[in-house]
């Protein structure tokens, strides 16, 4: 097997200096806006595909994928991979990982879903793994991110083991359609309606984990509909920690809010900028029993039980 200058095998391998991913199963992917081509390997910085879904197209199960940002452009901003990548269900375990600095969301990747491409990530694989990456929407995208479960039926889930790192999302929500044990930590989620969705059709959501994660307001517009929602479906194990929900939502909406009575869970160590939480109008569960521990509105120290 042949190594290369960033570290990692060209057809898997343990990468040198014990790199995060050292699956000795996996083939490392490349993706390259600027340089790439569609008549490339794929498999080398130096061969790398011009487009992210024609490379997630040639991966397989357990596979991982590095893009290179695009450059910056003058009184324009980033330049975006405006794409739709589809993550079909026989592609379980892939890794899709942004190249930008890993601790900050305004370095990287950037992709943007229109009214065309409607997703950024449309995933029906299970246990996919999206890291390092801004999601973008025009307003006339669908979702940012869908990550599809069609419950029983089993041709779909997508939500089932997705963990989503230090993703920024914006301008249209981010969903997860319940499922079992979706990870969400370190993300930014910033627009103007619904931000992070997660369950969602009647399909139920288990043991999700929501850490560390912003819910910010749109250009100094406050939210119209919850930051984070779930309506139609239960939620059961849900634990939401340290998180910032930043200005509250406008009249007749919720910092969080679900649509099902028999939801469970806890909110922990979250700081929500408002004046006085109150249940009543700011956190609403459909009657499921969601303990808040450790949290804080402007006034100080907020515990009690949400339902």
């Amino acid at each position: 097997m042949t190594t290369f200058g960033d570290g990692v095998y060209q057809y898997g391998g343990v990468p040198v200096g014990g790199a995060k991913y050292s699956n000795p199963f996996a083939t490392h992917w490349f993706v390259d806006g600027e340089n790439g081509s569609a008549h490339q390997s794929g498999k080398k910085p130096t061969e790398a595909l011009d487009t992210i879904d024609g490379a997630v197209q040639k991966m397989g199960v357990g596979d991982v994928l590095y893009i290179k940002p695009q450059a910056y452009v003058v009184a324009t901003g980033h330049a975006r991979y405006t794409e739709c990548a589809t993550i079909d269900l026989a592609q379980s375990d892939l890794s899709i990982i942004g190249t930008g600095y890993p601790r900050s969301n305004e370095f990287g990747v950037r992709m943007k879903a229109t009214s065309t491409e409607v997703y950024c990530f449309d995933i029906s694989g299970p246990s996919c793994h999206i890291e390092n990456i801004g999601l973008f929407s025009d307003g006339t995208a669908t979702n940012t991110l869908l990550a599809r479960n069609n419950g029983a039926t089993n041709t779909q889930r997508g939500s089932d083991g997705i963990t989503l790192y230090n993703v920024n999302s914006k301008g249209d929500p981010l969903k997860i359609q319940g499922g079992q044990a979706a990870r969400v930590i370190d993300c930014v989620f910033y627009n103007a309606a619904y931000q992070l969705i997660i369950a969602d059709s009647g399909v139920s959501g288990y043991n999700q984990q929501i850490r560390g994660c912003s819910f910010l307001n749109s250009n100094g517009t406050a939210p119209t509909h919850p930051p984070l929602y779930f309506g139609g479906a239960n939620v059961y194990g849900l634990w939401v920690d340290h998180c910032f929900f930043g200005e509250a939502p406008t009249t007749a909406a919720y910092f969080i809010q679900g649509g099902a009575a028999q939801s469970d869970g806890i909110i922990s160590n979250c700081v929500f900028d408002t004046v006085n939480l109150d249940w009543d109008d700011d956190v609403s569960l459909g009657g499921g029993a969601i303990y808040m521990v450790g949290c804080y509105d402007q006034t100080g120290l907020v515990d009690g039980t949400a339902d």
